[in-house]
């Protein structure tokens, strides 16, 4: 099968075109001219240079594919980047959608995100039926990922496309630690980062959010949505397993609320009179949520079976060291 792979340079998307390279596909990769595609060297991959929200270049690198990976997605908690998350969440996935018509694509997987589902200040477990909650807060990433996954399920709806989308939740691994977002974990793991905040948080291995997207292929409804999670823990409980991972003291401060909700109206009020400022809206409200989900849709259907949580980022740890991340000044 010829497999067209958008976001293959990522975290996970280099790791989906592995997956799809081991079981024998041949794989497409749309990039653009300048993309770092260090995280693919080795890979026997075809490049197809354009871009999800050019469509012309999009529906080129679609056609003569049988199916198509729509990875590429853009991960901001900065109210700047608001209009960049909709052209490409948005409108990408909405050319896509149409690309995929057009060509008579036999399946579209959409790699979605459990943002789409939402999370709660309590301690509740959600799961692919849960209702969203959360537009009162109007975030950005994930107000944009429900809108790029509204368009998918209204095409699968009309008949007009065989799609299946998966809800991955925060995935760990070997090659996650050049990523921007690993740098807190990492000082975590060095022994440097003295406070935790409140919340809780679903942890995913790469290499099962890997499987559970292989098995989609094969085995998922059209038009139906498969939450890839694995471990329920607290924000605390992942902390101490970094800190343990990298033999260093976990922190023991505790972010007390009452900051985390100045921090939230600090943001707010800069954000609603358009100023800078260090307290970033969106992400001081999602560090005071519970992202806790339930992935036994997937298990049932797909066969989805994911590892504990300390193994990810045990693994994930390892590869820091491995690859001299791992150290104070390493970042």
């Amino acid at each position: 099968m010829k497999i067209l792979v958008t976001g293959a340079n990522g975290f996970l998307g280099s790791w989906i075109v592995k997956g799809l390279l081991k079981k024998g596909h041949d794989v497409r990769i749309l990039h653009r001219p300048n993309s770092d595609l260090s995280a693919l060297k080795g890979m026997n991959v075809e490049g197809a240079i354009g871009d999800i929200t050019d469509y012309s270049s999009l529906e080129r690198a679609v056609s003569g594919t049988d199916h198509v990976f729509h990875v590429a997605g853009l991960i901001s908690y900065n109210h700047k980047d608001r209009a960049k998350m909709e052209l490409v969440n948005v409108h990408g996935t909405e050319n896509v959608v149409k690309a995929c018509i057009a060509k008579k694509t036999k399946r579209l997987v959409y790699t979605s995100s459990t943002v789409a589902i939402g999370a709660t200040l309590n301690k509740k477990v959600l799961n692919e039926t849960s209702p969203y909650t959360l537009e009162k807060y109007n975030l950005g990433y994930f107000e944009t990922k429900k809108r790029a996954e509204n368009l998918v399920l209204a095409a699968c709806k009309t008949e007009k496309l065989d799609a299946v989308i998966l809800n991955p939740s925060s995935m760990f691994g070997p090659g996650d630690g050049v990523k921007s977002s690993r740098k807190k974990y990492i000082r975590v793991a060095q022994g440097d980062f003295p406070y935790y905040p409140p919340g809780g948080v679903n942890i995913l291995d790469i290499e099962d959010a890997v499987d559970g997207h292989m098995a989609a292929l094969e085995k998922g409804r059209t038009g139906e949505r498969y939450i890839l999670g694995g471990e329920n823990i607290l924000v605390k409980e992942l902390f101490e397993m970094f800190a343990q991972a990298g033999g260093s003291p976990p922190p023991a401060k505790k972010i007390p609320k009452l900051f985390m909700k100045a921090m939230f109206r600090v943001g707010k009020t800069l954000e609603d009179l358009h100023l800078p400022g260090q307290f970033a809206y969106d992400s001081a409200i999602i560090g005071r949520l519970f992202h806790w989900f339930d992935h036994s849709k997937a298990k049932r259907e797909l066969g989805y079976n994911p590892r504990p949580a300390r193994e990810a980022i045990e693994r994930s740890v390892l590869w820091c060291k491995d690859n001299g991340l791992l150290r104070k000044g390493g970042l």
